[in-house]
């Protein structure tokens, strides 16, 4: 309920009450029905000043008398009902997709409650701010969210909801490894995390060597090069590879032993809990993506190819690396 149609009926209550005490002809009851028509104006009072000015408050008390079930987002992007942990209040909309929400839940036990749901895949992918507030990348019944949880408060947490801008993220579950696989197309820029976030990125030109790997150059590039790069990859489309298909490339085929620039993208610095990407480009223009989701699960990495080749993409990293 909007604060404004809280305001209306408390009006509205308060003038029947009035008209009430006005009818009455009995001293005595006259006075007990002013008495509890004043306890209820301060009572009104009180919420109301909650509610416009203390959002720490209003969420508590509407984490018992409007909670929310599930992740709502808006617009055509319909997406399906996340269920979200009990004692959960409504706090801010940021976006369409993006929501802040208060329960009187412990982030731990926030964390918990979803690696309970029965997702597709939960991942515990680092944590963001000084305050270390734990990240969650979780896909659920096709669609992926992000959740940042925290700052804990004494009678409970914040957490924010962020849902995936696409349709669908089915293309990005691990499900049985079959020729299935082959006609899961997805774009490099699906496989990165915190896109809006990257400020940091290691480029390096690389080859292996038995169990050696040679690294030729390397360099950070700066953060206006970082956002050619994200332009560049924006609509590369890769494909899901099997494990058999990962392993025919790299090792039967001996691409790992041949040149490549390795490309690592970080989110607030370089801590490999908030890797945003990695991925591999030969010189011919192939890229192998990493779906770095995928590192921090019970499962094998799983690895994104391009189908079409890119040596533009390889000649401007090269580049970077010439100084």
């Amino acid at each position: 309920m909007s604060l404004a149609i809280l305001v209306i009926l408390i009006i509205l209550i308060a003038t029947i009450y009035g008209g009430i005490i006005l009818i009455v002809k009995n001293k005595r009851a006259k006075l007990l029905l002013a008495a509890a028509f004043t306890i209820f104006l301060a009572i009104a009072a009180s919420y109301i000043t909650i509610q416009s000015t203390n959002s720490y408050l209003r969420t508590y008390i509407d984490s018992f008398v409007n909670p929310k079930e599930y992740h709502e987002t808006w617009g055509d992007n319909k997406h399906p009902d996340l269920p979200l942990p009990p004692g959960t209040a409504f706090n801010y909309r940021s976006s369409y997709e993006a929501v802040g929400y208060f329960t009187r839940l412990s982030p731990e036990e926030i964390i918990d409650f979803y690696k309970g749901l029965g997702a597709d895949r939960f991942s515990e992918s680092g944590v963001i701010g000084d305050d270390n507030r734990p990240q969650i990348d979780l896909v659920y019944k096709g669609f992926r969210y992000t959740m940042e949880v925290g700052p804990s408060r004494k009678l409970g947490t914040y957490f924010k909801v962020t849902s995936d801008k696409l349709h669908g993220t089915t293309n990005l579950i691990e499900k049985e490894e079959s020729v299935s696989a082959k006609q899961q197309m997805v774009r490099i820029a699906d496989l990165v995390l915190n896109e809006g976030k990257i400020d940091s990125a290691l480029v390096s030109k690389d080859r292996i060597e038995g169990s050696a790997s040679i690294n030729t150059a390397a360099v950070q590039i700066s953060f206006e090069e970082i956002k050619t790069l994200l332009n560049k990859i924006q609509k590369i489309r890769v494909r899901k590879l099997t494990s058999e298909e990962e392993k025919e490339f790299l090792i039967d085929n001996g691409r790992l032993s041949e040149v490549h620039i390795s490309v690592e993208l970080y989110a607030e610095g370089e801590k490999r809990g908030k890797t945003g990407s990695l991925f591999k480009v030969w010189e011919d223009g192939t890229v192998l993506v990493s779906d770095v989701t995928t590192m921090y699960s019970d499962k094998r990495t799983i690895s994104y190819l391009t189908a079409e080749q890119y040596p533009e993409l390889f000649k401007w990293l090269d580049e970077r690396l010439k100084g």
